[in-house]
């Protein structure tokens, strides 16, 4: 996952939407601009499309008002990636919805879903290029770490070795002494040699495992592995299944298409007299 990934990603998920929601909208937007996700607008355009999500025409143009009114720069990320969430409450509500709480539905579901309704390219997958859409999206949940908020008030009150360092971390920003830090440190030191020490003695106490135990576990192994391959192949039926759904789709258009073309170019010869 590279640098601008992982920064949409906080701000996606930061927002509420599930992990791999965020994912599915960061590997359609990766397709869209590339992996670095660039903001800035430029002169060579596919179609007039500007940002990560290459927003064109009404939606360019609100793309610009919502920076204006937020007084906040266009080509920012932070700015496009909000106002993407702003674009899906508002216009896309049950997409929005089915990013935030995806229930069952696996990541190739939801980033060719996000692909279809949000982006709308073309249904052609040598040009949509769903594959690479579901790999990023499938590198950005995978690589991505969410925040993990720091309560220093519990930490403070903390008790045993984690205490020791809650309170030493606190005495240092507040300018009480090194000394209370190095007490801390070594508190911790203490209690790690005395936990290992206990740790080598029950080993040396307990039983060899037996062989069959072995086996378990290596079998157990081998079955996440497998379930794991599964899972991978899951993906790629949903994604082709997202492909074949969007082809039908896009045949049903040309067939209605075709059958008013046929009934705009009827005509009915001229009666001959005899």
């Amino acid at each position: 996952m590279t640098p601008r990934q992982g920064e949409l990603m906080k701000l996606l998920v930061s927002k509420g939407l599930h992990i791999l929601g965020g994912a599915a909208i960061v590997g359609n937007c990766s397709q869209e601009v590339g992996i670095n996700l660039p903001t800035k607008f430029t002169l060579v355009t596919d179609h007039g499309s500007q940002g990560i999500a290459q927003w064109r025409l009404a939606r360019l143009t609100a793309l610009e008002k919502f920076a204006d009114d937020h007084k906040l720069p266009v080509t920012d990320l932070t700015t496009q990636g909000l106002f993407l969430l702003e674009e899906l409450a508002q216009d896309y509500p049950a997409l929005d919805t089915m990013l935030r709480a995806p229930g069952t539905r696996t990541l190739a579901n939801l980033t060719a879903n996000f692909m279809t309704i949000f982006e709308r390219p073309s249904y052609n997958p040598a040009i949509n290029k769903l594959n690479f859409r579901i790999a990023q999206a499938q590198i950005c949940a995978r690589d991505f770490v969410p925040p993990v908020p720091i309560n220093h008030d519990a930490a403070v009150a903390g008790t045993g070795v984690t205490g020791a360092v809650a309170i030493g971390a606190t005495a240092w920003n507040s300018g009480t002494g090194a000394a209370f830090i190095v007490t801390g440190i070594v508190t911790v030191i203490i209690f790690g040699v005395v936990m290992y020490t206990e740790y080598l003695r029950r080993r040396s106490a307990s039983p060899a495992a037996p062989a069959n135990t072995v086996l378990a576990t290596d079998s157990v192994q081998e079955l996440k592995i497998a379930l794991e391959e599964l899972r991978l192949a899951y993906d790629n039926v949903a994604a082709a299944k997202a492909v074949l759904f969007a082809n039908r789709q896009e045949g049903d258009a040309l067939i209605e298409q075709l059958t008013k073309i046929g009934k705009d170019m009827q005509w009915q010869s001229p009666a001959t007299n005899t």
